[in-house]
């Protein structure tokens, strides 16, 4: 996982096996910064029977390399995956070598039962939602049903984790943590994965997400909560609730909304979250164009999302916009929209992303359809940060893709009051995070390629689109 974020699903899946009876042990190799030798030796100390392995999209190839490296090194262990990115990719685990067995979609009950097939000789066929590879060949077990009761799972086995303070974010408190409501989107947009958790929505109870809130803060001091559900605001009314009830707790908490849907932030809600401790909230906006917001299957209405960021700027939240480039149908002309958006929106931080076809989406069966493929995207599983994109659409070069993140960023960025607004917003508690992140707004401006000059790099975008060449 990332050093940016407590990973909320490892903490779960150690929790789950902890309480059903198992040694467990966490290294956050990344947070811990070790590299695969020093790895390697702290797994060999642990002497474990199992090794578990997560992965999301940005870091898929360097967990299967991770994977390949710890067999190699210590082949007594049975190496299991799981996450986002193996829950998809789990042919490619298996057939390289990196995994033993790779566990589907959400892994709290097949874990456990797993382990005990592992433990007393069961055959793995019994086991449901996994892969791995048999005399046959690579098995895949049928999925078992989605988990209903969210209440009946154990809180995150945090106390496993480094402190929270080594997770760089963007903070108010001292003690942040990650928490989820619910799991699962009822949305469609092609960009997202429902591989895991579905499009149901489900929801835990109010009282079970305050029961949780109340032990961080007891057991960890926690004094802000991040809540990182895919839809928190898509019943507005238990929103509502749920910040009802963090008010009338006895303590006070910052709270972070970092996945917010822009057309079901009513102006009571908003005030109900600033009310409750809210902050900071960000929405997913991903175009300026609305023809391409509607292509992508968000069906957002962007004056909807423009009035959302007003209610929340009139509030005192900080606001974030997310936005992408080179979305299917993106032209110069849709770009210049987005540019125009982003610029007359009010947002206080924009992110803006080239496109992550991530495996299992339909924005992946697109790409891999129409895209002219320039390098293996597999082993470029980081490609979504901010080196060159590994693949281009039609109409849009990857020089145009990496022109138009430069020039929407200089152009929002670069001017003494954004700059003003990232020095009055700095803090000891969130330094860190406000200067990696201006470092990193610097380097998307500036551009990892200096030798190449602007007029040739325009010059060769205007060539690809005039002469259509994909």
């Amino acid at each position: 996982p990332t050093s940016s974020h407590l990973p909320i699903g490892l903490a779960m899946i150690a929790a789950v096996l902890r309480d059903a009876g198992h040694d467990v042990a966490v290294i956050d190799a990344t947070v811990q910064k070790l590299n695969i030798h020093r790895l390697a030796r702290a797994v060999a100390a642990l002497n474990p029977d199992i090794i578990g392995i997560t992965a999301n999209v940005a870091f898929g190839w360097k967990a299967l390399l991770t994977g390949k490296w710890l067999k190699r090194a210590l082949p007594r262990g049975t190496i299991v995956f799981g996450g986002p990115w193996p829950s998809t990719e789990y042919r490619l685990l298996l057939e390289k070598g990196a995994a033993d067995v790779v566990v589907i979609g959400e892994g709290e009950s097949t874990i456990v039962t797993l382990l005990d097939a592992l433990q007393h000789g069961t055959p793995l066929d019994t086991v449901k939602g996994i892969a791995f590879v048999s005399t046959g060949g690579i098995k895949v077990t049928e999925r078992p049903p989605l988990l209903e009761n969210l209440d009946a799972l154990p809180f995150p086995a945090w106390d496993l984790f480094p402190d929270t303070g080594k997770y760089v974010i963007s903070s108010k408190g001292k003690h942040h943590y990650p928490v989820m409501t619910s799991r699962g989107c009822p949305f469609d947009c092609i960009n997202c994965t429902k591989f895991v958790h579905g499009f149901k929505l489900r929801n835990r109870s109010i009282e079970n997400v305050i029961a949780e809130i109340q032990f961080l803060h007891q057991r960890y001091k926690a004094d802000e909560i991040v809540f990182i559900d895919d839809g928190f605001n898509c019943d507005v009314a238990r929103a509502e609730r749920l910040c009802d009830a963090i008010m009338s707790l006895d303590f006070k908490v910052h709270l972070r909304c970092p996945s917010i849907r822009a057309d079901r932030l009513t102006p009571r809600l908003a005030w109900k979250l600033r009310q409750a401790g809210a902050y900071d909230v960000a929405v997913g906006i991903e175009s300026g164009n609305q023809g391409i917001v509607n292509a992508i299957g968000k069906n957002l209405d962007l004056a909807a999302a423009k009035r959302a960021i007003k209610i929340l700027k009139r509030l005192g939240i900080m606001t974030m916009g997310f936005f992408m480039v080179g979305l299917p149908g993106e032209t110069i002309h849709t770009v210049m929209d987005t540019k125009r958006f982003i610029l007359e929106s009010g947002l206080d931080i924009v992110d803006i992303f080239k496109i992550v076809p991530i495996p299992g989406t339909k924005l992946a069966d697109i790409v891999s359809k129409h895209a002219l493929m320039l390098e293996d995207p597999r082993k470029q599983m980081q490609f979504y940060s901010y080196d060159r994109p590994v693949f281009e659409m039609p109409g849009m070069p990857r020089e145009l893709v990496l022109f138009a993140i430069q020039d929407m960023n200089r152009a929002f960025y670069l001017n003494f009051k954004k700059i003003s607004w990232f020095i009055k917003h700095l803090s000891l508690t969130n330094w860190r995070w406000y200067s990696s992140a201006f470092l990193l707004v610097l380097l998307r401006i500036i551009g990892r390629d200096q030798s190449v000059d602007s007029r040739e790099l325009k010059s060769t975008i205007l060539d690809k689109i005039r002469s259509n060449a994909y």
